[in-house]
């Protein structure tokens, strides 16, 4: 699962751990995200 660590006017900065416990960074346009989904917490 991604979490959000940053968010500005054109882009978003996901982060997630892999199951070797390594940190895995991505950028995302905002105007390319299409479908979000989330647990409600």
């Amino acid at each position: 699962n991604w979490e959000v660590v940053d968010v500005d006017e054109e882009w978003v900065k996901l982060r997630r751990v892999d199951n070797t416990g390594k940190e895995k960074f991505k950028l995302q346009r905002i105007e390319d995200i299409q479908t979000v989904e989330f647990d409600g917490e």
